[in-house]
């Protein structure tokens, strides 16, 4: 498991794909009981990275979080990385690297963002949009489907 970077911006040196960047409210506390998946389809060839939209409450919380990029349907992680929530800045962009997926164009791929000892008051959130803003995915919150959609970008080589 790799320690994931905590940006203020996005990557420089690969290109934007989709891009959900339409957030109006914080999906809710991330904790241990919580699981966020946002599904997406890439307009690609080499699939290199996805970053997304945190906040802190403003908080400096003592736990972490992990992200896992999956193709949609599968276990096996593509990219897995964990984040201390300590170093997020509120309201940045984390990004997850991963070695360019050749074969990713109109493939589905999952966002899974979880943490292992989130609680309620010492967690982090992702921001989020309350309508179903971007057409080609969808939004689970604890495997349940929800309308609206992260505030994601992806990215390619």
């Amino acid at each position: 498991m790799l320690a994931g970077a905590v940006l203020a911006c996005s990557p420089g040196t690969a290109y934007r794909d989709v891009v959900q960047k339409v957030s109006d409210r914080p999906v809710g506390d991330i904790t241990r009981e919580m699981s966020v998946t946002q599904t997406f389809v890439s307009n690609h060839r080499n699939l290199s990275g996805v970053a997304l939209q945190v906040a802190t409450w403003g908080r400096k919380n003592q736990c972490d979080v992990n992200i896992h990029i999956r193709r949609e349907g599968s276990n096996t992680d593509m990219a897995l990385e964990q984040f201390k929530c300590s170093e997020m800045i509120d309201n940045a962009w984390i990004e997850v690297d991963f070695p360019p997926v050749a074969d990713s164009l109109d493939q589905r791929f999952a966002i899974i963002v979880e943490s292992p000892d989130g609680a309620p008051g010492n967690a982090v959130t992702l921001w989020a949009a309350p309508t179903r803003v971007y057409a080609d995915g969808q939004l689970f919150i604890n495997g349940t489907s929800m309308p609206g959609a992260i505030t994601f970008m992806t990215f390619h080589r």
